[in-house]
């Protein structure tokens, strides 16, 4: 069974993209800041909900060993975030900064975690938007790429 791992699974897109997952017979792992909205997720046979803030490095080494540990992760799906819509001179340092450590740090630090794992598995490519795959020069670059660019020049995945 296919494995992906996905932060920011407890609404949106990253919910979406759990359930689309786990209905074509993949292994969800859904991780999210508050495990409690992930409740119809858990409901699911093969969805694993577990609780990550990726702007806390402690858990991420730690969430992301014990997953690698179990699991044989094909796809990592960064999407944790958020946006501010507001005109730039008008946002605080420190909402940029918090924004910041979610959306690129704390994708940073997650993909760091799975790039070992990728490198020591045989190639496969299952890169999209802020996926990670088993493409190793995907995975040690995907955080530098805008979504835009990223799909546009990576294109999709396979869910089968």
């Amino acid at each position: 069974m296919k494995t992906i791992f996905i932060t920011g699974a407890s609404s949106g897109i990253g919910k979406a993209t759990a359930e689309l997952f786990a209905a074509n017979g993949w292994q969800v792992i859904a991780t999210m800041r508050n495990p409690k909205k992930g409740k119809e997720l858990a409901k699911l046979s093969n969805v694993v909900v577990m609780p990550l803030d990726v702007t806390n490095s402690g858990q991420i080494e730690e969430v992301c060993r014990q997953v690698l540990a179990k699991y044989d992760i094909d796809v990592l799906f960064n999407n944790a975030g958020y946006g501010i819509m507001a005109p730039l001179e008008r946002i605080p340092e420190q909402d940029i900064r918090k924004l910041f450590d979610t959306d690129v740090i704390g994708t940073m630090l997650v993909t760091q975690q799975f790039i070992p794992h990728f490198k020591k598995t045989p190639f496969r490519s299952y890169p999209y938007y802020h996926f990670s795959g088993r493409n190793n020069r995907f995975s040690s670059r995907c955080c530098l790429r805008s979504s835009e660019a990223g799909a546009g020049r990576y294109g999709g995945i396979s869910l089968l």
